[in-house]
């Protein structure tokens, strides 16, 4: 039997991590098609409890439905670093925070992130793994949407 509390905690970090990676490599529409968002969304459906001490207890019917709400719950409990993070992924933190963040997104851009991701999501992530990625992502999007005052504009999707 595996102990799921560091597997757990190290398969989140990954998971999110893989997000951040199809997020940065997902470019920021001028406008937010808010219909199309909300279709997406609601492809997904998990329940999210949280137990005395807040923390999430998500069920879905499937592993995507699940990452859906897990996201959710990462967006209610810590959104300004998650749309940070998102921003440097992309190579964009400057034009939101200023020149400081200039370098990051430089080496972002060297490291031609988004191309990487563009070239080897369908062909080295099995369709099962998109699967999560994808409802993940739709959960993010789906806080914004009900959020939208928390989120910086061009953000998302």
């Amino acid at each position: 039997m595996i102990k799921w509390g560091l597997f757990g905690l190290a398969a989140t970090l990954l998971l999110g991590l893989l997000v951040l990676a199809v997020l940065a490599w997902t470019p920021a529409p001028a406008e937010i098609d808010r219909e199309a968002l909300g279709e997406t969304s609601a492809q997904y459906a998990a329940r999210i409890v949280r137990d005395s001490y807040g923390v999430p207890h998500i069920f879905g019917e499937r592993d995507a439905d699940t990452a859906f709400g897990l996201a959710w719950a990462h967006a209610e409990d810590d959104w300004q670093t998650i749309e940070t993070t998102l921003l440097a992924a992309r190579g964009e933190l400057a034009r939101h925070d200023g020149q400081d963040a200039a370098a990051t997104d430089y080496i972002v851009r060297l490291l031609r992130i988004r191309e990487t991701v563009a070239t080897r999501y369908a062909s080295e992530l099995s369709a099962d793994t998109r699967a999560l990625l994808d409802g993940y992502a739709a959960g993010f999007n789906a806080w914004a949407l009900d959020n939208p005052s928390a989120v910086r504009p061009g953000v998302l999707p």
